[in-house]
């Protein structure tokens, strides 16, 4: 167990020490990115904060729409939130 602490710390700490210069949303169909960004909890010009990016994905899950989240941290400071949107009813 300790050897996988530390294995995670590393990542931890670079996680934790990166500003979010930028917000992406990538495969919104039924949401708009303006009604997104109000759902982030996250903002430009934070610290990157894995326990915010968590519950915002669990909130985005609450509308309904979406059958798979992803996030990710890129090396410039942008935080990609993806969607995979369950298919619509017509």
């Amino acid at each position: 167990m300790r050897k996988k602490l530390l294995l995670l710390t590393p990542f931890l700490l670079f996680a934790m020490n990166n500003e979010v210069k930028d917000i992406r949303f990538e495969g919104l169909e039924h949401l708009s990115e303006v009604s997104a960004k109000s759902v982030s909890l996250l903002q430009k010009g934070e610290e990157l904060d894995l326990d915010k990016v968590n519950k915002t994905i669990k909130k985005f899950y609450k509308y309904g729409y979406f059958k798979e989240i992803e996030a990710d941290f890129k090396n410039d400071g942008t935080l990609v939130y993806k969607f995979k949107e369950k298919p619509a009813i017509l």
